[in-house]
């Protein structure tokens, strides 16, 4: 998971690490004085977009589900760290050069493609650009299910499951 390092301006810059036991940003001053960090107690992924202000940066990450994918966005200012996108899936997410909004291209095992316009401030959609049709929906090709099992350390272990209904 090498990512690159972000110089914000002059005097800072954002470093990743897997310091807190998950792949985090933290940004430090020159003098390596740690300044604030995203605290996540699960995976960030990459940076999509740093604000012209150098105040917000918007990460992907997996959220409390390690086989979804989500945007956040990380307020250095404020520490916080504030999910944008809500449904259960995998988001791929373009932050506008405004800052403003954002293009969410949504999946998940059982919902085909779907793109919306976001506003960053909550996550909300502003307009469906895409719904994909099940193409799959006369077929009976069962339900898949993601769910999880614990190994005996109690660590939860990832597992899909193909579940066939009719004939």
């Amino acid at each position: 998971f090498p990512r690159p390092t972000y110089f914000l301006d002059n005097n800072s810059f954002l470093w990743y690490s897997w310091r807190n036991g998950f792949h985090n940003y933290y940004l430090y001053d020159l003098n390596g004085k740690q300044l604030s960090n995203s605290n996540a107690s699960f995976e960030l992924f990459e940076i999509l977009k740093i604000s012209t202000d150098k105040n917000l940066v918007y990460v992907s990450g997996s959220g409390k589900n390690a086989t979804e994918k989500h945007a956040f966005v990380w307020d250095i200012k404020s520490k916080s760290l504030t999910q944008l996108t809500q449904d259960a899936g995998t988001h791929e997410v373009t932050i506008s050069s405004s800052g403003e909004f954002f293009i969410d291209q949504f999946q998940s095992v059982n919902t085909p493609n779907q793109v919306s316009i976001c506003n960053t401030k909550d996550g909300k959609m502003v307009q469906s650009l895409l719904v994909s049709e099940d193409k799959l929906k006369e077929y009976a090709i069962g339900k898949t299910e993601i769910f999880t099992i614990n190994a005996n350390n109690g660590v939860p272990l990832y597992c899909l499951a193909f579940i066939v209904t009719g004939k």
